[in-house]
């Protein structure tokens, strides 16, 4: 029953190749050419760049697919954030650091999604060592001081934007929702094109809205009642179209309204609400009705 061939065991006792097998072998084997070694893990890098997508994205801030975009303005925004002085908010940053940096991020997308390299003017966009409030120029007026570019609040948030006449090209970014402290905008006499961005609807304590002599199109959205605290509406020399939608009568507020030179067709009932408005521009439209002061009793101007 297998090989009796007696050999001398390293213990010095004398058994057979058999045993040497069925006690597991007490000669020493030979190394492996193949140590077995634990495996190092190998650390996962990532950059700074992928950090605030990865953060902006989990926000709902910007769109993977935006981000994800080589050259687009999500993209290269992205990109100037992770060189930025202002660092990417983590669980220890302050809730007001939080919404300062996202606010300048969205002002960056604003500035490449409008061709910002070729503005006319840049007002200090994009300076590394300049807080977003100080993204601007103030100027003296007979009327008092006038800012354009950025202007801020009292607490240091996006207020308004004015931007006349400074070849800005390109479609509204939806991130501009984020900017929700906005009360004034004012892009006249551009090259702005595409319709109005939903998240817009976010922009609560919007006073004036000036986008006069542009070419954004589509049909003013419903959701326009979200704008109840507005005053003043120019949307005159667009391309903007359909009839006026029910949210329209919630613009209670509203004193001077300009939709002229557009492609609006229907009827006007739903601005009967609009008791305080003194001033409106109806004229090269397809409008069904004409108003009077029976309509309207404020009105000085049509």
């Amino acid at each position: 029953s297998g090989n009796g061939e007696s050999i001398t065991m390293n213990d010095g006792s004398s058994g057979t190749v058999d045993d040497l097998i069925d006690s597991g072998g007490s000669s020493p084997k030979p190394p492996s050419p193949f140590p077995a070694r634990n495996p190092t893990p190998v650390p996962i890098t990532r950059t700074k760049v992928e950090d605030v997508k990865d953060y902006v994205i989990s926000r709902q801030i910007s769109k993977r697919e935006d981000l994800t975009r080589d050259g687009s303005p999500q993209d290269l925004a992205a990109m100037f954030m992770a060189e930025d002085v202002y660092p990417l908010p983590d669980e220890t940053t302050f809730y007001n650091d939080t919404i300062f940096w996202t606010e300048r991020y969205v002002a960056t997308v604003f500035y490449y999604s409008m061709g910002g390299k070729s503005w006319t003017n840049e007002f200090n966009f994009l300076t590394p060592n300049m807080t977003t409030c100080q993204w601007g120029q103030t100027y003296m007026r007979p009327s008092g001081l006038f800012r354009v570019g950025i202007g801020c609040t009292r607490n240091f948030r996006i207020g308004d934007i004015t931007l006349d006449q400074n070849n800005l090209v390109g479609s509204l970014p939806a991130e501009l929702g984020f900017l929700s402290e906005i009360r004034y905008f004012s892009i006249i006499s551009n090259s702005v094109s595409g319709t109005f961005p939903d998240r817009l609807k976010y922009w609560r304590k919007l006073i004036i809205f000036d986008a006069y002599a542009n070419s954004l199109s589509g049909e003013i959205p419903e959701w326009i009642a979200n704008w109840s605290t507005i005053r003043s509406i120019r949307l005159s020399s667009n391309e903007l179209s359909g009839t006026l939608p029910p949210g329209m009568k919630n613009l209670t507020e509203v004193s001077f309204m300009f939709l002229d030179d557009n492609l609006f067709e229907g009827s006007l009932d739903n601005l009967g609400n609009c008791r305080k408005l003194t001033s409106l521009y109806l004229e090269d439209n397809d409008f069904e009705q004409k108003v009077d002061s029976n309509f309207l009793p404020n009105l000085n101007l049509l």
